[in-house]
């Protein structure tokens, strides 16, 4: 359910990948990790949509800046829990 992926994360709600991961079967989960990182650098780059996101292009090449790193570093860690 790529909606879940775009939910705003916060400490309390941790683990929303892996929770999303433990319930798709096996061969889903690579998928699901890809849209997840994709939403979460949307968010973090203010795209109005994650297919906005060219995921065979480098961060930085992307528009990110270290600030922007440390916030999608931070998304990814609260997601996975």
């Amino acid at each position: 359910e790529p909606w879940i992926a775009s939910l705003p994360l916060a400490k309390t709600e941790g683990a929303i990948l892996t929770e999303q991961l433990k319930r798709s079967p096996e061969k889903r989960h690579a998928r699901i990790v890809s849209e997840f990182v994709q939403t979460q650098l949307a968010l973090v780059l203010n795209l109005p949509e994650s297919d906005d996101v060219a995921m065979e292009q480098g961060f930085f090449d992307m528009g990110l800046d270290s600030l922007m790193l440390l916030e999608l570093q931070q998304r990814l860690q609260d997601g996975i829990g």
